[in-house]
């Protein structure tokens, strides 16, 4: 079996979940949240696709969370040049209570615009989501997000795109 650099990157953060110590699984109130993530994709007809994503959220309340989203965007078309672009945008994440002392699941849905080179075939986005936060300390976390979104094109020569994903990333609560 091979064992990979995926393999090395889940066993280094499997290691730091299990020797850190978590007082609580409940976010403070009034909390600021900078997550961070990764999305790598694959898709047919669309080709290689690449997209770093920043939240700033704010915890209205130890459950609701609101703010801005933005990212940068890397495509590379199937047989054809590459698109570099970006997008700016909305978010709110419902933050569950669990009696679990380091896992906290949050559901969300987030709208956003493009900039770039995505502005002219592309005009807006939204997308729901749900994802497991793994505390790691009192003010980090390490998230799993599974999302579906849609995109509304206003270019006659493509087509509206329909999205099942995951991402990883990790959050520092200040």
């Amino acid at each position: 079996m091979r064992f990979g650099f995926r393999g090395a990157v889940l066993f280094v953060l499997l290691a730091v979940v299990a020797s850190q110590e978590v007082v609580a699984a409940e976010l403070d109130k009034g909390a600021k949240e900078l997550n961070l993530s990764l999305l790598l994709q694959d898709t047919s007809d669309a080709g290689f696709y690449f997209n770093g994503t920043g939240r700033v959220g704010y915890l209205v309340t130890t459950a609701h969370e609101v703010g801005t989203l933005f990212s940068l965007l890397y495509v590379r078309p199937d047989g054809q040049g590459t698109i570099k672009a970006g997008s700016i945008g909305a978010f709110y994440r419902y933050n569950f209570a669990t009696t679990h002392a380091t896992v906290l699941p949050f559901l969300g849905v987030a709208a956003y615009t493009y900039f770039g080179d995505l502005r002219d075939s592309v005009d807006w986005g939204w997308q729901t989501e749900s994802g497991l936060r793994v505390l790691v300390t009192q003010r980090a976390s390490i998230n799993t997000t599974v999302f579906w979104k849609r995109e509304y094109i206003s270019s006659p020569w493509v087509t509206g795109d329909r999205v099942f994903g995951a991402t990883v990333g990790f959050s520092l609560f200040f």
